[in-house]
Formats: C-alpha cells, structure tokens, sequence
C-alpha cells in the first residue's frame, strides 16, 4: 500500500510505504490515516452487489429494508442506476453491531 502526506517543512508530496503486517507508529501517521479512510468512505458511493457483500442481505431484503427505513435509502444515480453511501452502510453496521451488544448484555 503507497500512502502519500504533505510533509509541511518541505511543502511536497512524500511517499510513505506501509510494509504489509507492520503497524503504523507514528501519531500523525495514524491521525492522517484515520482521516483519509474518514473522508473516503463519506464520500464513497457504493453499488448494489458492494452492498449485499457488505450486508450478506439480499438485493429484495436491501429495497425492503429501506423501503421500511430500517437500512440506508439509496442514491439515484441515473434513470436505472443506484447507489448507497458507504458512510450510512457502516452505520448501519454499527447500528446491528449495537444492538448485538446491547442484547447480549440483557438489554432490550
């Protein structure tokens, strides 16, 4: 994975090289990570088939879901195309996994 940051003393674009199962020890490494996979992921806008692979729901369980406001509504994106944000798949995600905990505390 190639990462690239500002490098503010030098005011470019310098590489940085991730090695695969190394962990990132750096703070403002981390910090622009997080940022970066934050920013991503709102303004991602993913199809049907990443939704059902993110889900493992079918495609008449997303429309019905959404249809009940229960799961993400999507975005028209053309006469015959949608589309969903990835921000609101991963809350709702959030939201199940919540929910699971919260159950399995013996709440409601």
């Amino acid at each position: 994975m190639r990462c690239y940051l500002e490098d503010e003393s030098q005011g470019d674009s310098q590489p940085i090289k991730f090695p695969e199962g190394v962990n990132i020890i750096s703070l403002d490494q981390q910090s622009w990570l997080l940022y970066f996979l934050m920013e991503f992921s709102m303004k991602s806008i993913v199809k049907i088939n990443a939704v059902k692979e993110q889900t493992n729901l079918s495609v008449a369980s997303i429309y019905r879901l959404a249809k009940q406001g229960d799961f993400p509504k999507p975005i028209k994106l053309g006469v015959k195309a949608s589309g969903w944000l990835q921000c609101e798949l991963d809350d709702w995600i959030q939201s199940r996994l919540n929910a699971r905990d919260l159950e399995a505390k013996g709440g409601n």
